[in-house]
């Protein structure tokens, strides 16, 4: 089977921007799949109201 991804796509698999994690995050979701063990968190830092910073973290399959 063949997968036909855009340059922009291999792209942000191979230099993603905003990976990692937030210390003290405003907002923070995680949600996963317990059968495949794909896992996906994300978390949010906010300033008047506004988002100052976004990262995430992935673990499990592309």
């Amino acid at each position: 089977m063949s997968l036909n991804y855009t340059k922009k796509t291999i792209s942000h698999f191979l230099k993603p921007k905003n990976i990692g994690s937030i210390k003290n995050p405003d907002g923070y979701a995680e949600i996963g799949n317990m059968v495949c063990g794909d896992q996906l968190a994300f978390g949010v830092k906010v300033e008047k109201g506004k988002v100052k910073d976004v990262k995430f973290l992935s673990f499990g399959c592309a």
